[in-house]
């Protein structure tokens, strides 16, 4: 029963909690916003854990393959998409747009971008699929274009953690790895973020450095070896810290 589930809950150690937490984190970077466009209208949804959530149709007056639209009209649509697409990304704190639609409307929207709204331009995917609508958008998902976006994402987070590092060890700085310093760095609540290497998480040899890290409410980053800054992180014995004050 409901019961005996909670108990299994409690008697998970804080770190193995705290790891999970952290893997949770990781799948939800970046917070993704779908945009389905055609010619009369535009679909929003948010990517969530458990599928599609979705916010709501903007629809284009007087629009549809029928009608001449002059520019300008298009623009004032644009605007209107654009203000509710910032106001998601202001609530939730996305990342990643991925605009994606049939025909050439996704291209003027995205020169519009680029013109108007650098700055969401430079969060903006732009994909090719064959109907706007619902339809569209569990097409984008079909298509693996989150999960791309997602990936990527999540590379170059890690490989920014892992350069930081890098560049922070050789002015020695603040930074430090090996196994003991990181566990003497971890006793005085030196270290900011905690790299770790996903196979030495594996082999459970760090669950003590762990715990004593989310004691000082330090971050847990756990680094694939599926990339090169994961594997460079490895060489380094595969545990390293980010620190908050020189040891």
């Amino acid at each position: 029963g409901l019961g005996s589930i909670l108990t299994v809950i409690k008697e998970w150690k804080p770190h193995l909690i705290h790891r999970i937490k952290e893997a949770v984190r990781s799948s939800k970077k970046p917070r993704v916003l779908l945009v389905a466009l055609d010619d009369s209208s535009a679909e929003l949804a948010l990517v969530r854990q458990y599928g599609l959530e979705e916010l709501g149709t903007i629809f284009f007056h007087g629009r549809g393959k029928r009608y001449a639209v002059k520019s300008s009209d298009e623009k004032e649509e644009f605007f209107k998409l654009v203000k509710a697409i910032n106001e998601v990304i202001f609530r939730e704190g996305i990342q990643k747009l991925i605009v994606a639609g049939p025909g050439f409307v996704k291209e003027r929207f995205a020169e519009f971008l680029q013109e108007k709204f650098p700055e969401l331009y430079q969060k903006m995917e732009m994909d090719s699929v064959s109907s706007g609508g619902r339809a569209g958008l569990y097409e984008i998902v079909r298509r693996g274009t989150v999960e791309r976006v997602s990936k990527e994402d999540r590379l170059s987070y890690e490989t920014l953690l892992v350069e930081k590092l890098m560049s922070e060890i050789a002015r020695s700085g603040l930074a430090t790895y090996g196994k003991d310093e990181v566990k003497r760095a971890a006793s005085i609540g030196s270290i900011k973020k905690l790299l770790v290497s996903d196979k030495l998480l594996r082999s459970g040899q760090v669950e003590a450095i762990l715990e004593e890290v989310r004691k000082t409410r330090g971050d847990v980053v756990i680094i694939s070896t599926e990339h090169d800054a994961g594997r460079q992180l490895l060489a380094l014995g595969g545990l390293a810290a980010l620190l908050r004050f020189r040891m």
